[in-house]
């Protein structure tokens, strides 16, 4: 993946965090944990910091172009939207509406939530390493 899909992916995980317009503790360790993963450079982890900080909106992410992104990159922005949502112990219905938004934009509507919900438990083994 190159780094400007790196941080638009970023950028739809931290901003689904931010979709019930609080930033829980778990949901930035999770964040924090998935950004490190990744090689990024000084003005990058800059980037991804403010993101901590300072809300991403729904229209924000409307001005990512998504049609490089391979099948498997956008079931695991899903997924791992979806752990993010759930890491604080509840989805709700703005992160749930908010996950349902990123579907549209990756043009994969034909997934439901329950089917999201069985692709991230099949995704966590594949990609624990993560």
């Amino acid at each position: 993946m190159n780094i400007e899909n790196i941080l638009d992916y970023l950028k739809i995980l931290y901003a689904l965090a931010w979709a019930d317009n609080k930033l829980q503790k778990e949901e930035l360790n999770l964040l924090g944990q998935i950004a490190d993963n990744f090689e990024l450079d000084e003005n990058q982890k800059k980037i991804v910091q403010n993101w901590a900080t300072n809300p991403i909106s729904l229209k924000d992410l409307k001005k990512i172009d998504f049609s490089s992104f391979q099948m498997e990159q956008k079931k695991y922005i899903l997924t791992l939207a979806l752990a993010i949502a759930k890491s604080d112990g509840i989805v709700t219905q703005d992160e749930k509406e908010f996950i349902e938004e990123i579907q549209s934009l990756l043009d994969m509507k034909d997934l439901n939530f329950d089917d999201l919900m069985n692709e991230l438990k099949s995704s966590q083994e594949l990609y624990s390493g993560l």
